[in-house]
């Protein structure tokens, strides 16, 4: 089964998943495919996808991992936005390829994005 996975912290307190969205980009065409936790997940263009949670975070703390794939040429990476200030409720990522600034399409099949405070 699945069940919520919980890590006793030093303070005694938890951390857990919070939120999680499985989504999809393909050129200009935006799927939601699952989403667990957020009130709303936007395609904002070039690569950039915003996030609300449904409910606000203790603090601008929180972890968020992601993933992509495609099988393709596509970029999968996903990274925060530098030039967006994350919230408690709100964060923006976006799609690139390696360290190397190279630009291109940021169009993998599935991506997974989990937030755990």
């Amino acid at each position: 089964g699945s069940k919520d996975i919980t890590i006793d912290t030093v303070d005694g307190g938890t951390i857990g998943e919070k939120a999680i969205a499985i989504i999809r980009l393909n050129g200009s065409t935006f799927d939601l495919v699952k989403s667990r936790g957020f009130a709303s997940v936007e395609n904002k263009g070039g690569g950039q996808i915003e996030f609300t949670l449904s409910e606000g975070a203790p603090d601008t703390d929180y972890g968020i991992v992601c993933t992509g794939t495609s099988n393709r040429a596509d970029a999968v990476s996903l990274q925060e936005r530098e030039d967006f200030a994350r919230t408690n409720t709100k964060f923006r990522l976006m799609g690139a390829f390696g360290g190397d600034n190279t630009q291109g399409a940021y169009t993998p099949q599935i991506c997974t994005v989990v937030v755990y405070y």
